[in-house]
Formats: C-alpha cells, structure tokens, sequence
C-alpha cells in the first residue's frame, strides 16, 4: 500500500490531533479510501484505540469502545461512511451528549479544509483542541488538484515499476513504454495535468 501512496497532509492532521488526544472520524461514501487511509497510518495511530471499518461493528460496540477512549483521554479513530454516521449521532446524541459536538461539525460543510492545503481558515496551521474530536470527510479531497495529478504521474512513469521493461522483447514497440516516456517530457505531462485538472473543476468525482 505505502509503496502506491501518493502523500497528503492528512497524515499530519492525524498526527496533530492524536498527539492532544483528540478523536479523528474519517468518513465519507464507499470507495473514498477511508479505511486505505487508516491502514497507511499505523505509525501515527499506534496509541489509539482503531476501527479499521465500522461496518463490521454494531453502534452500540462502538459507541462502547469510544466512550472508553474518552474516558481513558485515549486517542480514538474511526472509518466509517457518512450515512452510518448519521444516523449513530441521531440515534444515540440523547444518550451520549459529546455527539453534539459531531453532529455540529457534520452541519458545518463550509468549516471544511481541503487536505492538499496546508492553512486553515485564518491562514495558520491546522491546530487542534485538545481532546476534540476532528471529522475528516473524505468525499470533499479534491483528488484531480494540481498538486496530487503531479504526483500520481511521478509515481506511475517511476522506473521502479517498469524494471523488466529493458529484456522484454516487446519494449521497442510497447504502448506503455511509449506513453511512459511521454509523460515524463514536461510538454505532455502539463497538458495532461491540465486536462484532468480541469475535469476536477467541473465536479468530476474520481477515487482512485
């Protein structure tokens, strides 16, 4: 997995709200990378109490294990889609009043920073309160951003992946070798940064 990783700053988010010992929801829909991203992590969230996929838990189990984190100013961290998130702090706020807190952060759809910049709302660093929960919600990354394109080409057109190419037989004549070499000229590679950035600003959603 680390080696088709394409580094964010999510991981220093992470990072800076377990060192306070803060609560970090990852959520968002089905096949945004949550529990990718809570498995590339087992460096930051080694001293936290981890549900790698919520869905294999009943709320009540999980409510149980976050409750204790709390209770311990344990770090905790969740991966969960965003309708099963729902409705635990519907179902269960009455009974567990920090779920406020949650359900306010879900309402508040303009607090939310893109992971590809590094500044919050006043122009600082990310800093966290100590012992709060933090919701990251992975359905707003903007994946085709200039930054990330850039990288996922640098990573795929790496010689690492292609090692066996100069034997094959077939190399001189290949696709992949041809439109490899390509991308890695800085003409073609632009253009192609600009092409999908600019699908990225017309709302295409794409996961990868």
């Amino acid at each position: 997995l680390r080696e088709l990783n394409i580094k964010t700053n999510l991981e220093e988010v992470v990072r800076k709200v377990v060192r306070t010992g803060g609560s970090i929801v990852i959520t968002g829909n089905a096949g945004d990378g949550k529990t990718h991203a809570i498995r590339l992590m087992e460096k930051e969230l080694k001293d936290a109490d981890v549900v790698t996929d919520a869905s294999e838990l009943t709320y009540p189990i999980i409510l149980q294990r976050w409750q204790e984190a709390r209770d311990l100013k344990r770090p905790f961290c969740i991966a969960i889609n965003e309708g099963p998130l729902v409705d635990l702090v519907r179902q269960y706020r009455a009974s567990h009043p920090w779920l406020e807190g949650v359900r306010e952060q879900l309402l508040k759809v303009v607090s939310y920073q893109p992971l590809e910049h590094e500044f919050d709302e006043e122009g600082e660093n990310f800093k966290p309160t100590p012992g709060d929960t933090v919701i990251i919600d992975l359905s707003h990354r903007q994946v085709l951003s200039d930054q990330l394109v850039g990288s996922m080409i640098t990573k795929l057109t790496d010689d690492t992946w292609y090692e066996g190419c100069a034997s094959c037989p077939a190399s001189r004549d290949c696709a992949v070798t041809y439109n490899r070499r390509m991308l890695r000229e800085e003409l073609p590679r632009s253009r192609m940064i600009k092409i999908l950035t600019s699908a990225g600003r017309k709302g295409r959603k794409v996961t990868f």
